[in-house]
């Protein structure tokens, strides 16, 4: 077996095809930017998902991420 020290990591390359890649979003009142954010996060065309987690807002983020998405 090979040493490996306590401090190091090792890096696996992987097929592109089996990795999957969530993004968690957090926001709080965040309708002005939450809908370009979500837009811009998609054409990366790498996300399989977009989880919003809106802490709480009293504007409109809810809304805009539901319509973005």
């Amino acid at each position: 077996s090979k040493y490996k020290p306590n401090n190091c990591i090792w890096i696996y390359k992987v097929s592109v095809d089996s990795v999957k890649i969530s993004v968690v979003l957090p926001a709080k009142n965040e309708s002005g930017a939450i809908g370009d954010t979500i837009k811009k996060i998609q054409a990366l065309n790498l996300i399989d998902e977009i989880l919003v987690v809106n802490d709480g807002s009293a504007d409109q983020t809810k809304q805009i991420s539901e319509s973005a998405g």
